[in-house]
């Protein structure tokens, strides 16, 4: 009985210690409100202010989130180079809104590649890259060869799981036939679910990709990249942690920066990165292993 009722007070005092709290807060916040007069005063006049405010920060949260993964010396440039930039999202990049790639890099002084501009002037896919690209195009790579910037985007999300195995078979060697010099340790079997039978593994033979792997036509672009320029930056536009470790280790590219999902002002942090105008101080939340 006695436990009982020491019990019992215990809980009586609990919830009187939570109602004081409670009503402590309430009153604390009224008064602050009393003293404005009634009104909640915003540190803003008009709602064009406030918008414009949350673009700023949204900006220097990019500029201090974004981290230089890799970084031999190339990176800051002048921002007066003639750069030409691939990867067909780079028009629609994942999680960006408002600002667009290329005018940004304009806005910090970059000569852009037109005729490359009009090559990606529709949306790509995700992993899907193309390099037919005609005369024009070529030509335009000779002029415009200070640096080139490749961009290679991934979506994922709660709801949204990545592909743990891709139609695209791995060999462990990039689109040039080197050798990776190390093996996947655990791939996955191409197959589908059949009726009555579960998962039917389709060929046994051959272990695929899974999706935060660099795709066949994305290390062909990279090959062809590597072909024609002496300074090569990659902008990573993912949420997710992807497979670099090929990359980091490859000399041929000078500089790699992962910018996430930059929201709708957060591509301008990237130029000023580029420019060295804000130094990159993010740093990694996850390992970003070389096998997933």
């Amino acid at each position: 009985m006695l436990k009982t009722l020491k019990k019992a007070t215990s809980i009586v005092l609990a919830l009187a210690m939570s109602l004081t709290m409670f009503v402590s807060g309430t009153v604390g916040a009224s008064a602050l409100l009393l003293d404005k007069g009634g009104i909640y005063q915003t540190d803003f006049d008009t709602r064009e202010d406030a918008l414009a405010a949350a673009d700023e920060l949204n900006t220097l949260l990019a500029a201090e989130g974004d981290v230089l993964l890799k970084n031999d010396g190339t990176l800051p440039l002048f921002g007066g180079e003639k750069i030409s930039v691939f990867g067909g999202m780079q028009r629609n990049l994942v999680g960006a809104s408002g600002d667009k790639l290329l005018d940004v890099l304009r806005a910090e002084g970059f000569r852009v590649n037109p005729a490359l501009e009009g090559f990606y002037s529709s949306n790509g896919t995700i992993g899907t890259e193309r390099i037919n690209f005609n005369q024009k195009q070529e030509q335009s790579l000779d002029l415009y060869n200070d640096l080139a910037i490749i961009v290679l985007s991934r979506t994922g999300s709660e709801g949204a799981d990545p592909n743990r195995v891709t139609n695209e078979i791995e060999d462990d060697m990039d689109a040039e036939g080197n050798d990776y010099g190390w093996r996947h340790e655990a791939l996955g079997h191409y197959g589908a679910f059949e009726n009555g039978k579960g998962y039917v593994i389709s060929d046994p033979d051959n272990y695929y990709k899974h999706y935060l792997e660099i795709t066949d036509s994305e290390e062909e672009l990279l090959a062809y990249v590597k072909a024609r320029f002496s300074k090569i930056v990659v902008i990573l536009n993912t949420s997710n942690a992807m497979e670099m470790a090929n990359l980091q280790n490859d000399d041929a590219i000078n500089a790699i920066l992962w910018i996430g999902r930059p929201g709708s002002t957060g591509l301008k942090a990237l130029g000023q990165i580029l420019t060295g105008e804000v130094n990159p101080s993010g740093k990694l939340v996850d390992e970003w292993n070389r096998d997933f």
